[in-house]
């Protein structure tokens, strides 16, 4: 069926060019009229060629005009698919070529009077320009990443070969920043504990539960991430840095919308989608966000672990598992503005999500403990972790323009968080083909209540600098009280610790100051934030720790930038980045029967001063220089409780200090027309120091990060290869073996409105996460491997006005206490 709805400017050439044939109608008809004796021939030509864009792209649906010199029209017509066009004549005039087109400079060219028939063919290469439509400026595609002072830009619009992937996965393309699926962490600078901000929406209580929310963010619905490296002091003080997501926004002129569906394969089927709708109106903007997933998944891993006593192997342990992982989950967000007068807006945000997940790991392990004459040890275990989150947050906020250069903003939260998690586990043991079942069951339920409300004020300062300072209050109350429901005898002794309540309570105000203002060239950002904190943490075991402290976070931030474009950026700052609630729950969960997992209520604070300095050409080169120094470094350990079992414990402590020097190097390259490659490389020294049990543990190592994003243009697709490669590695104790992975990617438009991207990771399967450490007489070696490889389709289909204008939507002001659910380490 042929479609016949034009857009308005095809529909306004469309109508031009049918006046200017009926004038021109009009005209022949009244030479005829009044010349009838004219028998001149005259013979017909024909002027044909091609319309293509700079980058050798075909343009379709330009208008192709002939006029004479009184700028009568001769004749007009349109250029095809393939920029092709052609126009008969018949004229000795001299004519005037005209081709116009909305997203490219008008051409104007004379034709010179010719006897000869022959056809004239033109290739025409038309000129861009920026046009306006709506307020939304068409410009040129943009790189994967960019390095901007004290910020680090993503873009994944254009770069297929994270379609159909998750946010999660996205993260691990911008420099400097990590992302761990096994440890189930997000690092900047190798400092975990980020503040993440994804358009408000709300965050889980683990870190398991962070990946899952973040899997539930397809990440063809992210427009671009920005990372803060040195956030100014509006933003909380918590966390290594602030990572601001920005989605689609479908909330546009009238009724719009967007539907995006994914399906594709790893070792299993997994399919995502989403579904974002908008409505604005003059007084009213709704938006609505509904993204369900599924993503089976696996985790597998090898471990070895030994025993040391004066210098000697005095104990040992390996095994293998397997971990099959059935995942689902959904997300549904809702956003209400109302324009209540000229000047004031008040708007709402309810936000809920679901997550299903089931683990099913089974292991196969061998142990020998020290004692004299130990017999050699094998388990067969098969466990069932089950964990289901329901999470409900509502916001109410509100914004104040006194005058065009005064504003008020305010923010209210309440936001409830649910996890029923249950573990199930059924071990065999064997002692000289002797066997024996040891099992369990037991039920951890848990629940988090956040309550938010702060106030912002922003005003000119001088004539082009800014103020602004603001208030906030926060306070969080946390609820784990775990019970058996099975139990062998061999848990007996353990029981009271599985079984540990956690009790938490934490209060947290705030106040800040910001100034930013330009002397000539250089741009200045300074603030002050003061934060108060008290917190009571209780167990049902009568282990509880309380603290109440108070501290200042000063930020600085100095820009200057040349007329020739050269530019130079300094910031010095001051965070903290406070314990995980489950990092803190004394609670033990058992993971297989040689693994046990807690959380250490006696961890402080950690807290990092960084100074760093960013360096960039005309030519988007860019070098950054940093250096940090952190005291009361959270770090995971994992240690062998004692000679006498064959038990490690999985905890965190705090170390001492870590020292991190770095240097990133980012440039862009076109090697040819349609081919350009994006090169950034990190090395940096990091060291840690840890006295623990009156033990001195020193571990320190150079790495090299390399990055190279291909991008391939032609007259019909848009192709990325992507190669990412991590030299060895230190966190901790842990030292990390090199690690490599190859993605792909490509997409094509299909119509006006629809896009199709196909997306292939980890192609080689090379992404295998080797680590091994020595601490307290213990050696343990890991070897782990995930769903790394996968295939994935995503269609894309566009609803409504594609040229309406955006509105900013709301976050929610209790964002970083949200944030905080996702915990630092690996704890299940």
């Amino acid at each position: 069926m042929i479609n016949f709805k034009l857009s308005r400017t095809r529909q306004l050439d469309l109508i031009i060019l049918i006046l200017l044939m009926s004038v021109s109608v009009c005209r022949v008809n009244a030479q005829k009229t009044g010349d009838a004796t004219d028998t001149t021939i005259v013979p017909v030509k024909i002027l044909y060629g091609t319309l293509k864009s700079i980058q050798g792209e075909f343009v379709s649906n330009a208008l192709v005009t002939l006029l004479k010199k009184d700028s009568s029209l001769v004749k007009a017509t349109f250029s095809d698919e393939r920029g092709a066009f052609s126009i008969r004549y018949s004229t000795r005039d001299t004519l005037q070529l005209i081709i116009s087109h909305i997203s490219f400079l008008p051409l104007q060219q004379l034709l010179i009077r010719s006897d000869s028939v022959a056809p004239v063919p033109m290739n025409v290469t038309l000129q861009p320009k920026s046009v306006s439509l709506s307020e939304v400026t068409i410009k040129d595609k943009k790189p994967l990443f960019e390095l901007n002072g004290d910020r680090i830009l993503l873009n994944l619009e254009d770069n297929p070969a994270y379609a159909g992937r998750n946010t999660f996965d996205a993260l691990g393309a911008a420099p400097r920043l990590t992302i761990d699926p096994i440890s189930k962490s997000i690092s900047l600078d190798g400092k975990t504990g980020l503040v993440l901000y994804v358009n408000g929406k709300q965050l889980y209580s683990t870190p398991s539960e962070i990946i899952a929310y973040l899997q539930t963010l397809p990440a063809a619905n992210v427009v671009k991430i920005e990372i803060l490296t040195s956030p100014p002091a509006k933003y909380d003080a918590a966390g290594a840095g602030v990572i601001l997501i920005q989605t689609k926004n479908m909330i546009k002129e009238g009724l719009t919308g967007e539907l995006s569906v994914t399906g594709g394969a790893g070792r299993y089927v997994k399919s995502n989608a989403s579904l974002s709708l908008g409505l604005q109106t003059k007084k009213l903007q709704a938006a609505l966000f509904f993204a369900p997933n599924y993503q089976p998944t696996y985790y597998s891993w090898q471990r070895q672990q030994t025993l040391f006593n004066a210098n000697r192997a005095d104990g040992y342990s390996s095994g293998s598992q397997f971990n099959y992982v059935d995942c689902f989950g959904q997300l549904l967000r809702s956003s209400l503005d109302w324009t209540v007068s000229k000047n004031t807006v008040i708007g709402s945000v309810l936000q809920g999500s679901h997550n299903n997940e089931t683990q099913n790991p089974v292991a196969s392990l061998d142990y020998r403990l020290s004692s004299p004459n130990a017999p050699l040890m094998h388990i067969d275990a098969q466990n069932q972790l089950q964990q289901k989150t329901w999470n409900l947050a509502a916001n109410l906020n509100f914004r104040t323009n006194f005058t065009s250069t005064r504003l008020l903003t305010g923010d209210i939260d309440i936001a409830s968080y649910d996890d029923k998690y249950r573990s199930t586990a059924l071990f065999n043991e064997r002692e000289n083909n002797v066997p024996s079942t040891e099992l369990f069951n037991i039920n951890y339920p848990n629940r988090v209540t956040i309550k938010t409300a702060k106030i912002d004020y922003q005003s000119s300062f001088m004539k082009k600098g800014s103020f602004e300072t603001g208030v906030k209050y926060s306070t969080i109350l946390m609820n784990n009280q775990p019970f058996v429901n099975t139990l062998t005898d061999g848990f007996l002794d353990v029981k009271a610790k599985l079984a540990n309540g956690f009790h938490y309570q934490e209060n947290t105000s705030s106040a800040y100051s910001n100034l930013s203002f330009s002397v000539k060239k250089v741009n200045v950002s300074a603030g002050l934030r003061l934060e108060h904190t008290s917190y009571d943490g209780r167990s049902t075991s009568n282990e509880a720790v309380s603290r109440n402290y108070t501290n200042l976070f000063p930020s600085l931030s100095l820009n200057y930038r040349s007329k020739s474009e050269y530019g130079i950026s300094v910031s010095a700052n001051r965070r903290i980045v406070r314990p995980a609630f489950d990092l803190l729950n004394p609670a033990y969960l058992y993971f297989d029967p040689l693994t046990l997992y807690t959380g250490n209520p006696l961890l402080i604070p950690q807290y990092t001063t960084t100074v760093q300095t960013t360096l960039t050409t005309p030519k988007r080169l860019s070098l950054t220089l940093l250096h940090y120094e952190t005291q009361n470094r959270i770090t995971e350990v994992v240690y062998r409780i004692d000679s006498i079992q064959a038990t490690t414990l999985n905890t965190n402590i705090n170390f001492d200090w870590e020292r991190r020097w770095s240097m990133t190097l980012s440039y862009p390259f076109t090697i040819k027309t349609g081919w350009q490659l994006q090169a950034a490389v990190t090395a940096h020294n990091t060291r840690y120091y840890s006295n623990y049990n009156d033990i001195d543990v020193y571990t320190g190592q150079s790495t090299a990060i390399l990055r190279l994003f291909n991008t391939f243009k032609t007259k019909y697709f848009t192709a990325n290869l992507n190669f990412i490669g991590r030299t060895g590695a230190v966190i901790g104790y842990f030292r990390y073996d090199p690690l490599w992975n190859i993605d792909a990617g490509v997409q094509r438009s299909v119509g006006e409105r629809g896009s199709l991207k196909l997306a292939a990771t980890d192609i080689f399967h090379s992404a295998i996460i080797k680590n091994h450490g020595v601490y307290l007489n213990n050696r343990i070696d890991f070897a782990h491997r995930y769903e790394s490889q996968q295939i994935l389709l995503t269609y894309t289909y566009r609803l409504g006005n594609l040229k309406a204008k955006s509105v900013e939507e709301r976050s929610f002001g209790s964002q970083t206490e949200q944030d905080r659910l996702q915990g630092n380490g690996t704890r299940k």
